[in-house]
């Protein structure tokens, strides 16, 4: 909004006052001499309205001087009798009194517009105007100033190319708002004065042909977080790149629709010519060497909603693969609709295993040393091991003692109580139909973690048939369900937002298939997805030609083959029940790391409902058209601003142009000035008042001859009550003008004094007979003399008035005879005027009413000017009351002056709580003095503080709040408008996240657990503002308190790690809320909240939060927390499957070692046997030689299992990411 100066520079005015003074006196100065001076007067009051409305009290003082000098002149310039000296006092009177009555208007809206100013300045949107015609900001508002980097003031003359970073962009921009008239949220990068550059939120609209209208919204801030979201996603995509196992994603077509970093690097290890995406590709075709049962897995996946494991194996390029397979289905709704698959190589461990089959002794170091154990156990509930391999330990925690013979427990003690049924189950289904049998299952570990295990096995039966034994093997997957939980969270977030989308979302490939169609989409054409995947939309939801006969297949083949050429299209749609849909598609191409075109992603809005108005409002535009032109009168619309929007065929003819050269122009471009100035007036007070109005105007037709037009003018209103649009009807009143002139010639010649009075003045019996009315009177009402007197004329008055005007008279005594009233009189022509009337009472001797006597005047425009204050005033109060801050206006003494409503929303003070009270008293004792110093400061006219700062204040309950002070003067006062912003909210969420990053940082690099935990309660501690945070772990069922972010609490950590409430976390892994009270003796806190760190189902500890009272702990902080937690259990978890990875391949080289010492150990003594058997020589020497030839082969044996042994222990490396321990 553009606030120009009321006034121009006082020169100006003063220039204007003298000109006025000089003609007007000049004047009845000449008509003086020439004995005729009554209506000459009235010039007088030009000069005095001038000066009382730009000086107001020096204007009632010239005021004054000019009533002495016409005193004077009609004094000694003429021989005045009594009442021509009455009268000329009066009118001297009239001078002054107008003068102040104009001059306290004038004070009043200074100081509204002077508020409203000062309101308007510090509002925390951004405005600014800009010069159509060169580009440059002509003026900036405060908040403009401030966002785009210029002190105040300094802006205006800067031109936008300056503040564009992108020179296209800026075209674009202007362009659209050229051609649209206006633009809302359009977002656009900028460049500060100071060079630093950010994001701008734009909506703007034309002020008037020459200038636009701006709104600046800084959303830089908006942008960072969308960009740090990004990089949270990032994060998701770089944990399941990052696992071991190939991860792929399939859905009912068999298409890939996902995959992880090691799929590619195995198919890429095996040699596999894939293309540059395999990305909506059918499985079968990339993997066309996968035998056709693969292809039937998968059905049986889709169809029966159970996972499938197998193993396979298959030939590339003469290699020999074998994998591990496992496909998990993803149910929704109880469909299934993606299956996660999990490919494990294990073509190194069954080459390992058929290896170990040479060799018992190798065999049982492969065995001991797979990530795994195998096993032979009885077929019983306790599942009784008979033998168990090493790697047991590392499985459970348990020794093959432990569990070998039920020694210390059994295999089915430690299975998870909510399996034991179904592992029992599923071997005895199994091995009754005489399977093998896979499964998967969950064990605790003995240090109380849950584990998943994958296992698989067979039975051994007896000669007769029974079932002897169980062989098998064991290995963890806890790793692999992780990777599945996480993928199937990254799933659900993508088709929630799709899928929940309000358009139509659709994804083809460069031939126009359709490969996605969303839930919205479905609804919206009627045809089910199963119908549409995978096939052309032509045909189906889009017709091959629309009803315009455009080719929209053709147009599909174009949009498919360069999206980027067709952002923005509309077609006709068909619904599955026939339809008939607009849509406006909005599209993207999809490309490849390579930069070639993959695809199309299309979003798709109905706009069907905007259509059909459009044509609705065409066809009535067509039939209004007919309707004005067989209108014989001009009839025209024009908008607010004056541009002329629509015109019959009469007002073309009125200035002689054809409709096109008249749309979009202003009354100053198709007509004289003079008249042009005219219109304009009429139409301000049209918009202004709300209500019809009728003026009189005339133009010089072609002959020469003056023609009169009688316009009448109708404002109409918007939903809101704003006048939208002004429709004029002008009527050729020629002839009546020209017959009204005659009369008012013969007229003039026979008037009297009173005659030329401008007040209204009557007599009237008390019956209502006039008997005397002045040509004032009747050239007010538009009547003749003689039609009024002798008549009870009444001017139209509404029914309350004319009953006041009967109280009134009726309320006149001969004690109290005068009396004085206000009110409104309808005139013939509509339009409502306001009259004040001064009414005397005449009374004979005897106190009987003989008459009355009234002298009125007309003081509508008074009434408009304090209609214009009392607007003035309720916009200044509404812009106050509608900020969206807490706003208040602070006297010079620092007293709360008027406090808007937002007080009480936002702090919990109402108005009447502040007004009148010391502003100070509201912030934080130690702001206070910094408050008050930039307060006496802004009002010494030295050094300005800061417009803007943050400080603390404390709100009704005795919370502390933080927040943004803004404060400036208001123009004229000693007043100022503070503005205050709560920002404490977003204050906690900055550290919050700072927080957040930081302790993510140090999970990726830090190593030990203990080390961890204390690092993250440090980095806790920069939130000690609002809470203390404590971390203790579970150990053996009990919790051990680790470390808290503040010392001084540590006893209380101490005593609250094993408590009732922090037990019931770590057993129940829920997140628990509780309040405290004053007298629980928990010092400064209010409440604690407690998050579990739980990773797979198991706690791994309690992060607590002890809050203080200005803690704001909303559902978004709390998911931050509980995601921080989860975060560190994760990193505990992995710390510990790090530890034990390294023991294991420890255990793995010491018994490499002990294999190669132990062959040379039996070597050695090997040769020096036979040595001293071939000097004994005989036959003791040749059966001494045999023996040693077997123990030499044994040996060799030996040798080649610890060269087995070593391409193991190379594999773990390789495929397990386990380091060598030195």
């Amino acid at each position: 909004m553009r606030f120009a100066p009321r006034r121009t520079d006082e020169t100006s005015w003063l220039v204007a006052v003298a000109l006025g003074t000089v003609l007007s006196v000049g004047v009845v100065f000449f008509s003086l001499l020439a004995g005729f001076h009554v209506f000459t007067s009235h010039l007088l009051y030009i000069p005095v309205i001038l000066a009382a409305y730009r000086f107001t009290r020096r204007g009632i003082v010239f005021a004054a001087f000019l009533a002495v000098l016409y005193w004077a002149m009609v004094l000694f310039m003429t021989q005045p009798d009594d009442l021509l000296l009455l009268v000329a006092l009066g009118r001297g009177g009239m001078f002054i009194l107008i003068a102040a009555v104009v001059a306290a208007l004038s004070e009043r809206l200074n100081v509204s517009e002077a508020r409203y100013r000062g309101v308007f300045d510090v509002a925390e949107t951004g405005m600014c105007i800009i010069r159509e015609r060169d580009l440059v900001i002509v003026e900036a508002n405060r908040r403009c100033a401030d966002i785009i980097g210029y002190p105040f003031g300094t802006a205006e003359g800067t031109p936008v190319s300056e503040l564009w970073t992108n020179d296209g962009d800026r075209e674009r921009f202007f362009s659209l708002l050229r051609e649209k008239g206006r633009i809302a949220g359009y977002e656009t990068p900028f460049r500060r004065r100071d060079g630093s550059e950010g994001w701008l939120l734009l909506s703007a609209g034309m002020l008037d042909p020459a200038t636009y209208i701006c709104a600046v919204t800084d959303i830089t801030a908006q942008k960072r977080s969308g960009e740090e979201i990004a990089a949270s996603e990032q994060r998701y995509r770089e944990t399941l790149d990052s696992m071991q196992d190939a991860i792929h994603v399939i859905d009912r077509d068999l298409r890939i629709l996902l995959f992880n970093k090691k799929f590619y690097t195995w198919c890429h290890d095996l040699d596999l010519s894939l293309p540059d995406s395999v990305i909506g590709l059918k499985y079968m075709d990339v993997f066309s060497f996968l035998p056709e049962s693969v292809e039937n897995e998968y059905r049986q996946v889709f169809s029966t909603g159970t996972s499938v494991t197998t193993e396979e194996e298959t030939t590339v390029d003469s290699r020999r693969i074998v994998t591990l397979t496992t496909k998990i289905p993803i149910i929704r709704n109880n469909t299934v609709g993606r299956v996660v698959t999990v490919v494990r190589d294990i073509t190194g461990i069954k080459e390992a295993e058929e290896a170990v089959r040479t060799s018992q002794r190798t065999l049982s170091t492969l065995i001991s040393n797979l990530p795994g154990m195998a096993y032979r156990c009885a077929n019983s509930r306790d599942w009784t091991m008979e033998f168990i391999s090493e790697g047991v330990e590392r499985l459970t925690g348990y020794t093959a003692a432990d569990l070998v013979d039920d020694r210390t427990l059994s295999f089915n003690d430690i299975i998870h109580p909510d399996d034991r049924d179904y592992v029992w189950s599923t071997i005895q289904e199994a091995i009754g139909n005489r399977m093998p049998f896979q499964l998967e299952y969950r064990i605790r570990h003995r240090n109380g973690s849950v584990r998943w295990m994958w296992e698989q096995g067979r039975g051994i039966y007896s000669p007769d048939g029974g079932i002897e034994a169980l062989e098998g093997f064991i290995a963890d997957i806890s790793d692999r369900k992780a990777a599945e939980e996480a993928l199937w969270e990254s799933e659900e977030k993508y088709r929630d937002l799709v899928e929940h989308a309000n358009s139509v979302i659709l994804k083809a490939d460069t031939a126009g298939t359709i490969l996605f169609y969303n839930e919205y989409a479905e609804a919206l054409f009627g045809f089910p997805r199963e119908t549409v995947l995978g096939r052309d939309p032509v045909g189906l939801f889009l017709p091959p030609v629309d009803s315009s006969g455009r080719d929209l297949r053709g147009m599909l083949e174009a949009v498919c083959s360069d999206p980027d050429s067709y952002p923005v299209n509309e077609t006709e749609a068909r619904t599955n029940d026939g339809r008939i849909l607009w849509i406006q598609w909005t599209n993207r191409g999809i490309y490849n790391d390579a930069g070639r075109l993959t695809g199309v992603l299309t979003v798709g809005v109905d706009i069907t409902e905007r259509r059909l108005a459009e044509k609705a409002l065409s066809e009535s535009n067509i039939r209004l058209r007919s309707l004005l032109d067989a209108i014989p009168d001009a009839v025209y619309f024009k908008d607010t601003e004056g541009r002329h929007i629509l015109v019959n065929h009469a007002f073309e003819r009125l200035v002689s142009l054809p409709l096109h050269e008249i749309s979009g122009k202003t009354n100053r471009e198709l007509l004289p000035a003079e008249l042009a100035a005219q219109c304009d007036a009429s139409d301000r007070e049209t918009v202004l008042s709300k209500e019809q109005v009728t003026t009189e105007e005339h133009i010089q037709g072609p002959s020469g001859r003056l023609v009169y037009y009688e316009t009448i003018k109708v404002p109409l209103l918007d939903e809101e009550g704003k006048v939208a649009n002004i429709v004029s009807v002008s009527r050729d009143i020629t002839d009546r003008k020209e017959a009204e002139e005659a009369i008012r010639e013969s007229e003039e010649r026979y008037r009297a004094v009173v005659e030329d009075q401008t007040e209204l003045i009557s007599r009237f019996l008390p019956d209502g007979t006039h008997v005397f009315v002045n040509d004032a009177y009747c050239r007010y009402f538009g009547k003749k003399r003689g039609d009024i007197l002798g008549t009870q004329f009444r001017a139209d008055i509404t029914k309350e008035d004319a009953r006041r005007i009967g109280d009134l008279l009726a309320s006149l005594s001969p004690d109290s005879p005068v009396g004085r009233i206000e009110h409104r009189i309808i005139m013939e022509d509509g339009s409502v005027r306001w009259q004040q009337w001064i009414d005397r009472a005449i009374y004979d001797a005897d106190g009987n009413l003989l008459e009355y006597q009234s002298v009125g005047r007309d003081i509508t425009d008074t009434k408009k000017a304090e209609e214009a204050r009392r607007h003035s005033e309720n916009l200044y109060r509404t812009v106050f009351e509608t900020t969206g801050n807490a706003t208040m206006i602070v006297n010079d003494d620092g007293t709360i002056w008027r406090a808007n409503s937002e007080f009480a929303s936002i702090f919990g003070f109402f108005s009447e709580d502040l007004e009148g009270k010391s502003a100070w008293d509201i912030f934080a004792v130690e702001e206070r003095p910094r408050v008050k110093a930039n307060h006496r400061l802004r009002r010494s006219g030295g050094d300005q503080p800061p417009r803007s700062y943050e400080t603390r204040l404390i709100d009704r309950q005795g919370m502390p709040r933080e927040v943004v002070l803004t404060v400036d003067m208001i123009p004229q006062t000693q007043q100022s408008v503070i503005s205050l912003l709560d920002v404490t909210a977003k204050k906690q969420a900055e550290r919050l996240v700072m927080v957040a990053n930081a302790i993510n940082q140090l999970i990726v690099h830090e190593r030990d657990v203990e080390t961890l935990l204390i690092h993250a309660c440090e980095l806790f501690g920069r939130l000690d503002r609002y809470f203390v945070v404590s971390i203790a772990l579970v150990e053996d069922g009990i919790l051990r308190p680790v470390a808290i972010s503040d010392d001084t609490f540590a006893d209380l950590h101490a005593t609250d790690a094993n408590s009732p409430l922090f037990l019931e976390v770590a057993e129940s892994g829920s997140v628990m809320f509780e309040t405290f009270s004053a007298d629980e003796g928990r010092g400064a806190f209010n409440a604690v909240l407690l998050v579990p760190m739980k990773v797979e189902g198991e706690v791994k500890g309690v992060l607590g939060f002890y809050l203080y009272p200005q803690a704001m702990m909303r559902s978004q902080e709390i998911d931050s927390m509980r995601t921080l937690a989860d975060d560190l259990a994760f990193a505990i978890k992995a710390i510990e499957i790090e530890n034990q990875k390294r023991l294991a391949l420890e255990q793995i080289e010491r018994n490499i070692e002990q294999m190669a010492v132990l062959n040379d150990q039996i070597r050695n003594p090997l040769q020096t046997i036979v040595g001293l058997a071939d000097l004994q020589g005989g036959s003791i020497a040749e059966k001494v030689y045999e023996q040693a030839q077997e123990i030499d082969a044994i040996i060799r044996r030996l040798d080649i299992g610890w060269v087995e042994s070593t391409k193991i222990r190379e594999f773990l490396v390789k495929h397990y990411g386990i380091k060598k321990y030195r």
